[in-house]
């Protein structure tokens, strides 16, 4: 019960009250992986990025197979410029979860971050293929996301979102 009441504040962003319940819950049942999970999540959002690894190592420590927890970890990583760390729980996600779109679009990020076109271009093909991209706004995300904005003005990078967005080449 502490733990779903921790889960409903942060969800309504009333994040000191949730960490409170979370850290409660995390010690009544260390066991409890979804309570570690959120304490990531909500110190991730808080970009207290360290320890937000820590709950998300603790909620894989407990139960390992659920994709989100690595996506998430992941998503911190890169905030935290571990692109290659970030990669490897990505690629993990993928063996627990059929849905791969977002996790290719995450990649397609680390490798943006590091400049390298050819893999970057190369996952967002992938996450398209996946669906991701049925969602117009997808696009507005692209062009508001750091690790593509500097590619803004590239004829290639251009095209590619022309791909992307109407199928064509």
């Amino acid at each position: 019960a502490i733990r779903n009441r921790g889960i409903v504040r942060f969800h309504l962003d009333k994040l000191d009250e949730s960490y409170k319940d979370l850290l409660y819950a995390s010690q009544l049942d260390p066991k409890d992986e979804n309570a570690h999970y959120y304490l990531g999540k909500l110190l991730h959002k808080q970009k207290n990025y360290p320890v937000a690894i820590q709950f998300f190592d603790n909620a894989i420590g407990v139960v390992n197979t659920r994709p989100d927890f690595y996506i998430d970890r992941g998503t911190c990583k890169i905030d935290m410029a571990d692109f290659k760390g970030a990669r490897s729980d990505f690629f993990k996600s993928m063996q627990y979860s059929s849905d791969r779109g977002y996790a290719y679009y995450q990649l397609a990020r680390c490798y943006a971050a590091e400049a390298d076109k050819e893999n970057t271009f190369a996952f967002l093909r992938e996450a398209k293929k996946q669906g991701l991209f049925s969602d117009t706004r997808y696009f507005s995300y692209i062009a508001k996301d750091a690790y593509f904005t500097g590619w803004a003005k590239d004829k290639d990078f251009i095209a590619l979102i022309q791909e992307l967005k109407f199928g064509r080449k």
